[in-house]
């Protein structure tokens, strides 16, 4: 395969496989540089926004935990409510729950 290589490094068709070592030096090179910058960058815009690292699977399996136990709805909407305000930390947080004989509107 060499002797292909060094016979074809004349012709301009060997451009490409002639520096493919090349080229994949340097992408392998720019990958190493570059991961450990963006996890800096977004630990930067973590710590900018106020997110915190949280596992989903983790969250969603303590909340499946609680509303599977949990039979007042008021406590079950307060866990959901909490377990939002957590995780995404938005601004504000409602639930809406329809109207039943036994609940009454609030």
């Amino acid at each position: 395969m060499f002797d292909l290589i060094r016979g074809l490094k004349d012709d301009a068709s060997c451009h490409a496989l002639c520096n493919a070592p090349v080229i994949l030096l340097s992408v392998l090179t720019i990958a190493a540089i570059f991961t450990p910058l963006s996890h800096r960058v977004q630990l930067l815009i973590d710590r900018r926004f106020f997110r915190r690292k949280y596992d989903a699977q983790q969250v969603l399996a303590a909340f499946a935990q609680i509303a599977r136990d949990e039979t007042d709805m008021d406590k079950l909407a307060a866990s959901l409510v909490n377990v939002i305000e957590t995780t995404i930390q938005p601004e504000t947080v409602s639930v809406w729950l329809k109207p039943t004989e036994n609940r009454k509107e609030r």
